[in-house]
């Protein structure tokens, strides 16, 4: 192994410690001496990421991105970072040209880098739906789970999307599929409930909210919420005699 190969590696391993510093100097000297690789300008432009210095951040995966236009991991690295920073026009712009492009085939993809992109994807949705974006939240989040497509988180995720959208019965087939999988994943249990509250399905949506309110022992304030809007309801009720 050449030596800039050697800092490459002490590199990655200084990252996964959290020592991004460290891990940027090894970086630094690595294309000193000649390693001007797309995957090495990426894990320089994460190491300035986590040390939330996201202007330096973005001119590298800038440069990973010359180097390999197709280079996935680094455009979802750049959009998120973009968003960070308050650029919403130029985070679309590399969105639209990214969504449009073919991508690299899932089967082709190590499970440690479907795992980073499909997180990449998520976060990127997360930021959609702030925005109040759900179509564009809905097709990044359709991406994550393709790439990984037994996360529970990604499938709960998706239905919270599709619920916000108003499409219920679709939100509902994907949130019982998530609970499937992991019945004990809260905010599986919450979306559910919440889907069903908003179907007019009381007595099934206080079940799932009932749940969710128990797996998070209390801390879960949406579920007390919703709990306590129900039982309001029912006093209701049974003060009027229904």
């Amino acid at each position: 192994m050449s030596s800039e190969q050697n800092r490459v590696a002490n590199a990655r391993h200084l990252f996964e410690r959290g020592l991004y510093a460290e891990a940027l100097n090894e970086l630094r000297m690595a294309v000193g001496e000649g390693r001007e690789y797309p995957d090495v300008y990426n894990l320089m432009g994460l190491c300035n990421s986590m040390n939330s210095d996201y202007k330096v951040a973005v001119s590298y995966y800038q440069k990973a991105l010359e180097l390999n236009p197709a280079y996935e991991e680094a455009r979802l690295n750049l959009l998120i970072t973009l968003s960070d920073l308050g650029k919403y026009k130029e985070a679309d712009a590399e969105l639209t040209a990214m969504l449009a492009s073919t991508k690299i085939r899932s089967d082709e993809l190590s499970p440690a880098i479907k795992s980073r992109l499909a997180e990449g994807y998520r976060e990127l949705a997360a930021l959609e739906l702030e925005m109040g974006r759900i179509e564009q939240a809905e097709r990044l989040i359709n991406e994550a789970v393709e790439l990984a497509p037994s996360y529970v988180d990604l499938l709960v995720f998706r239905g919270k999307i599709l619920r916000r959208g108003g499409r219920l019965s679709e939100a509902e087939e994907v949130l019982e599929r998530a609970i499937a999988l992991n019945p004990n994943y809260q905010n599986g249990q919450l979306e559910l409930g919440l889907v069903h509250f908003q179907q007019g399905a009381y007595d099934t949506a206080k079940g799932h909210l009932q749940k969710a309110r128990d797996l998070s022992k209390g801390t879960s304030r949406e579920a007390e919420l919703y709990m306590s809007f129900l039982k309001s309801r029912t006093e209701e009720k049974r003060g009027q005699g229904v």
